[in-house]
């Protein structure tokens, strides 16, 4: 028996009437703002898990392997270079996920979240190093 209500049930409902083929930012707003209460981080593990494609700066940094960690920044470098100077700074901010790096911590992986004397998660200072290697702010 399928549950009749929950967050994961109202997302179904909301994928079905809306029938977005993948989930950019607007929709991922336009989700948190019609499934409220409900935290960024579960509301994208939900997401994510619904099968939808995500857009990078919805789908997150992806810190469960190595390979989803360098597949997502890799997504999210795509997005830097297309942006111009306003974009390229949301996507430096974009964080990792609190709940991913305690996983990874969890299994072992500091190297890749531990933060650096302004707190931010070495995930998304390899993005800012990967575009300084390219020439861009």
């Amino acid at each position: 028996m399928r549950p009749t209500r929950g967050k994961r049930t109202e997302l179904a409902r909301w994928l079905e009437e809306h029938g977005p083929a993948r989930i950019g930012e607007t929709e991922f707003e336009a989700l948190g703002r019609a499934l409220a209460p409900v935290s960024e981080s579960y509301l994208r593990k939900l997401v994510r898990e619904s099968g939808v494609p995500l857009d990078p700066m919805v789908e997150g940094v992806r810190q469960g392997s190595f390979d989803e960690l360098e597949a997502s920044l890799l997504r999210l470098l795509e997005e830097y270079e297309r942006g111009d100077p306003a974009r390229r700074a949301v996507v430096r901010r974009r964080p990792a996920g609190g709940a991913e790096s305690r996983e990874a911590r969890r299994k072992g992986r500091d190297d890749f979240v531990a933060g650096n004397v302004a707190g931010e998660p070495a995930a998304i200072r390899c993005l800012g190093a990967a575009a300084a290697q390219c020439g861009q702010p």
